[in-house]
């Protein structure tokens, strides 16, 4: 058993990795990586690749593809970078994943992905989803979280103001209200993790509470 992580140097990213370093499957672990991360561990190994360049790779051998990458604006600095991270690179893995025979794509969207939005992130996150389910992969699961807890590499002042806000929210926030509530990544990886190792035939979207119910229970 083998599974690939693309962006394992993100929030989701690193707390999928060390979970599934820290696990008793034995699987053997390959992240994906820009840049050459600092964390050095004989239970993964790294490869270092421009994604630009996915779409010439033939295929690769692994069972499941976990796909954590995205940017924000700031960071990418314009929308056409945005989209090159968050849909364009994504797109790539999935069409990577389906021609080399990979049985389960999973991949991280948003809550309230719409490709018909107005909003541009959610605009665009819905087009990476549309895209993401018209390759043939036997699984695949999109992962809606709401606004992530945990601790990043770089500060995101609007999202902290959001986490204090939404914890204020959180005891008021039940029955449909349930879904926006704010998650854990660590919450995340747990349910990105389950869904792989039951890789059920289909396409499957899960709402934030929905992850948040596999994510929490035990492993």
């Amino acid at each position: 058993m083998k599974s690939i992580i693309a962006g394992a140097t993100g929030l989701i990213g690193k707390a999928l990795l060390n979970l599934l370093i820290h696990s008793d499957s034995h699987e053997q672990i390959e992240i994906w990586v820009r840049k050459p991360s600092a964390a050095i561990d004989h239970r993964f190994t790294e490869s270092v690749l421009a994604f630009e360049e996915l779409p010439d790779i033939p295929e690769v051998a692994a069972n499941h593809l976990y796909c954590t990458l995205g940017t924000t604006i700031r960071k990418a600095k314009t929308k056409e970078n945005f989209y090159r991270v968050d849909v364009t690179y994504v797109v790539s893995l999935a069409k990577l994943a389906e021609r080399s025979g990979i049985t389960c794509f999973l991949v991280i969207s948003s809550i309230g992905a719409n490709p018909a939005s107005l909003n541009f992130y959610l605009r665009t996150k819905g087009e990476m989803e549309e895209a993401v389910t018209s390759c043939s992969i036997p699984s695949i699961y999109i992962l809606r979280p709401s606004m992530l807890l945990g601790k990043r590499d770089e500060k995101r002042s609007g999202e902290n103001v959001g986490k204090i806000l939404s914890k204020i929210a959180h005891p008021f926030m039940f029955g449909s209200l349930r879904k926006y509530r704010a998650i854990h990544a660590e919450s995340v990886a747990r349910a990105m993790i389950r869904c792989a190792r039951e890789s059920k035939p289909g396409i499957h979207i899960l709402e934030s509470d929905d992850i948040h119910r596999l994510g929490n229970m035990i492993m």
